[in-house]
């Protein structure tokens, strides 16, 4: 058994060869495809942890109206 891992800058994936078959693993299940999980990590002031999609969708609903500085 192998197992192959690309972690990407924008979206990560990772498949296990049982030496037949190539099986793609769900690592991100609330992102629209769960075989495919954004590269994204968000570590709390708390000190959670969450990556792929809940990484991206905790920071943008923690960030409304906020000011932007350019």
């Amino acid at each position: 058994m192998h197992i192959g891992l690309d972690f990407g800058t924008t979206n990560s994936t990772a498949a296990v060869f049982d030496g037949t078959h190539v099986r793609l693993l769900e690592l991100d299940p609330s992102s629209g495809d769960p075989t495919v999980m954004p590269s994204a990590l968000f570590i709390g002031r708390n000190g959670n942890l969450l990556v792929g999609q809940a990484a991206i969708d905790h920071y943008t609903a923690a960030n409304v109206g906020r000011e932007i500085v350019y």
